[in-house]
């Protein structure tokens, strides 16, 4: 059986002037996970840089042999954040996913499922609650900040 390292997430901040250290962080997360009989997944690791450090990259990660991949945009606690910090990825992911629901939600009403006032449609009322949630998932660390 093997178990794995998941939704691990490994935060740096390099100044100008300093190198990256995220070779060492990475090897003391898989020397910690390798004592506690858990293996790190290089596969689904993936490296984000932003701001300057973008322009003039380090040298890619390895992790346990295998070449960590470098991406552009990442999803992390259910926002899609992007290298150059614009909105624009998560935004088309949110919209992309609430229309996929609308469109259930139109196909049900058309195979004339019944609705809540004509009788019990307990999986209709769900559909139709769950579409307001897929708008504001990811928000609450940034909610006070929202404005209309």
């Amino acid at each position: 059986m093997h178990k794995f390292v998941d939704n691990t997430t490994l935060f740096e901040f390099v100044a100008k002037s300093t190198t990256s250290c995220m070779k060492a962080c990475c090897d003391e997360l898989v020397h910690q996970s390798e004592e506690i009989r858990m293996n790190v997944n290089a596969r689904k690791t993936k490296e984000l840089l932003i701001g300057p450090m973008a322009k003039d990259p380090p040298p890619l990660l390895s992790l346990c042999g295998a070449t960590v991949e470098r991406v552009p945009v990442f999803k992390l606690l259910g926002v899609h954040v992007s290298n150059d910090l614009k909105w624009t990825k998560h935004i088309d992911a949110v919209v992309s996913k609430a229309a996929s629901r609308l469109y259930f939600i139109k196909q049900l009403r058309r195979a004339d499922v019944p609705t809540a006032n004509q009788g019990p449609a307990p999986f209709l009322h769900h559909c139709s609650a769950a579409g307001p949630r897929v708008c504001v998932s990811g928000m609450a660390p940034w909610i006070d900040r929202c404005t209309l």
